[in-house]
């Protein structure tokens, strides 16, 4: 790395690690999709299911017996790697996979655990290549999540070779602005950075935006971080990106800031992103540092406690499996995800509809405008008429 400039290094470094950009698939998967997604505000924060590592240890025993017993047992597999990878033994986690493959080749939850594996040993190739295969596979699977698995890849895989690319910002811009990979190559790296960049200011300044492009990269993202470690800036990054597209100004910066606790490689643009968004905030008692640690702080009392429980349930030799399993949990603590009240779904609901058929919406209240002035010209021209024959 001769030549080559400290922050450049320090760069690369953060690249390498490849923080957590998950799609991975076991039991608790389907569980956690019929669970639904928690609020954006609680997985910045911090709080959703997350098992322990002592949980972990014991499924991976469990699933090796079950291979045991059973070599052909297609979802012991799934789960035993999954358990490996959440412990940080991704080469293990690997391994089973490969087993699983030739037990049965070109199962989807293969694919997708591979190449979730590979990436976060480093291997962006194989890991890319997995990734494509399970998309092809079933493209709508984990809420249609790892289309923005495989952007996230390719962009750290571009910024490996080209630290650079980070100075633009997080890898769905290119999405929001509809920027193409053909965009690129007819603009030029300048061109394509300077449109970039200009987008991306007015976007922090509240110019330009559409909601209607955010809602499935925020569900893919948020579903990212919550099946992953919770720890990668990039996807942090990425989430406080897609608020401040929609103007979810307060939601946006704690995702700028978690990006930033977790120590994003280029931190001044993060900080210069908080500065813009947050200059458009009138009230910023919220925004502050006590108010977020304390988010974050109940955030953590509630996953320790979570995990606590179900540890619990294992020791006794309880192994939680549905829902109703953690039916005392909740009625104690709460759940991850906020209860919205009749007027809130209503609301939701109405934001929705204007946001995907705004344009039926104002079609209609324009033939209905048309309408009124058509009935209002046509009574002035009777009332005309008439006083003609009364003179």
């Amino acid at each position: 790395m001769r030549g080559t400039t400290l922050p450049t290094a320090l760069a690369l470094v953060a690249v390498l690690t490849v923080p957590a950009l998950a799609c991975i698939w076991d039991d608790d998967t389907l569980l956690d999709e019929r669970r639904g997604l928690p609020g954006v505000a609680e997985v910045i924060a911090g709080k959703w299911e997350r098992h322990s590592p002592f949980f972990y240890e014991h499924r991976a025993t469990v699933m090796a017996a079950r291979l045991a017993k059973d070599p052909n047992d297609l979802a012991a597999y799934d789960n035993r790697a999954v358990a490996y990878e959440k412990l940080g033994k991704a080469d293990q986690a690997i391994a089973v996979m490969l087993k699983k493959d030739k037990v049965k080749p070109g199962e989807y939850t293969t694919e997708a655990n591979l190449g979730t594996f590979y990436l976060h040993n480093g291997d962006f190739e194989n890991g890319i290549a997995h990734i494509r295969k399970a998309l092809e596979i079933n493209p709508d699977a984990h809420f249609g999540r790892e289309k923005y698995q495989l952007m996230a890849a390719e962009y750290l895989q571009r910024a490996k070779a080209n630290p650079s690319e980070l100075d633009l910002g997080s890898f769905v811009l290119p999405e929001l602005f509809r920027a193409t990979p053909e965009t690129r190559e007819i603009a030029g790296e300048q061109g394509y950075g300077n449109l970039i960049t200009s987008r991306r200011n007015e976007m922090w300044h509240g110019r330009g935006h559409d909601p209607r492009l955010t809602d499935k990269p925020i569900q893919g993202v948020v579903g990212m971080i919550r099946f992953g470690t919770g720890t990668s800036p990039h996807l942090y990054h990425a989430l406080g990106d897609l608020l401040a597209h929609r103007g979810d100004r307060h939601l946006a910066l704690r995702a700028y800031r978690r990006a930033l606790q977790f120590n994003h490689p280029r931190p001044e643009l993060l900080k210069e992103a908080i500065a813009a968004v947050e200059g458009a905030v009138e009230n910023k008692s919220e925004l502050s540092d006590a108010v977020i640690a304390k988010e974050q702080a109940e955030a953590e009392a509630w996953v320790k406690a979570y995990q606590r429980y179900e540890d619990d349930l294992v020791r006794a030799g309880r192994e939680p499996q549905a829902e109703a399993d953690y039916a005392p949990f909740y009625a104690r603590y709460g759940s991850a995800r906020p209860t919205p009240t009749g007027f809130a779904v209503a609301a939701n609901d109405a934001t929705k509809f204007v946001r995907r058929y705004g344009w039926v919406a104002a079609g209609f209240v324009a033939l209905v405008l048309a309408l009124i002035v058509r009935a209002k010209l046509k009574s002035r021209k009777r009332r005309r008429l008439a006083a003609g024959v009364a003179a």
